[in-house]
């Protein structure tokens, strides 16, 4: 990218076949799919809620707004992506692969007519990752359900 970028710490995760990053600042912790509370008519992004420590946090369906479709199971992973340091919402995503160090110089920008939710790519031997803009998934997230607390 053009914007001069320091080294950026990355959390690294599989949805189906494809590997995905995001920037590591707002996520505040990695937990087991557990305490599911079944919600009806929910959005389709919305998987359902999840109890953690008492706070009912938002699940959010990675796969389906990314276009893959697929569902929870209880062996996914969540990403707790914490909004403006207030709200939490919890990012389903099939395998979390680790933290990544990069130097921001070496994301790539998205070729033309790539899905706006992607910052960037990058490039790791023969692997290349997806650099999730999590900045616009948040806000079409809020625009599609009228706000995550709503």
């Amino acid at each position: 990218m053009t914007e001069d970028m320091d080294e950026l710490q990355l959390i690294t995760f599989k949805i189906g076949d494809e590997i995905f990053t995001v920037d590591i600042k707002n996520v505040r912790e990695v937990v087991n799919v557990k305490d599911i509370i079944k919600v009806p008519k929910v959005s389709r992004y919305v998987e359902d809620v999840m109890n953690l420590g008492g706070k009912i946090i938002t699940l959010v369906n990675s796969a389906s707004i990314l276009g893959f479709g697929s569902t929870v199971n209880n062996k996914s992973k969540v990403l707790i992506y914490t909004i403006d340091n207030e709200e939490d919402v919890g990012l389903v995503v099939d395998h979390v692969l680790g933290v990544l160090r990069i130097n921001g110089k070496s994301i790539e920008k998205p070729v033309m007519g790539v899905n706006s939710y992607v910052k960037g790519f990058i490039k790791s031997g023969d692997t290349i990752m997806i650099l999730l803009d999590m900045d616009k998934i948040i806000k079409e997230l809020n625009s599609v359900l009228g706000g995550l607390g709503a």
